[in-house]
């Protein structure tokens, strides 16, 4: 059972993270802090959803230090998002693939 509800949140995050990266960037270029905050908070919710624990604890990080790093630090952590969620989807889809 856990597996088919964890699928299933599993598919909606690796749907839906690359909507979010775009928001951040979006965010960022505009200079618009409060809105990267926010999407940071989405993201760190549904990295926590699916137990990508290193995704929540990096979106935390960034939702907490949103408006007072500078842009290249923010640039810096779209960067380590990216691997951290690759890493992290490879991981549970090997998982899911051991499960099938």
């Amino acid at each position: 059972m856990w597996i088919l509800w964890g699928c299933s949140r599993f598919q909606l995050f690796e749907k839906l993270w690359p909507n979010y990266l775009n928001e951040l960037k979006q965010a960022l270029q505009n200079k618009n802090y409060s809105e990267y905050k926010s999407v940071a908070h989405k993201l760190k919710g549904a990295a926590g959803s699916v137990a990508l624990k290193d995704v929540q604890k990096l979106a935390k990080q960034m939702e907490d230090n949103a408006e007072t790093a500078e842009d290249a630090q923010l640039e810096a952590w779209l960067i380590s998002l990216v691997t951290d969620i690759e890493k992290g989807l490879k991981a549970l889809n090997q998982v899911l693939d051991e499960n099938d």
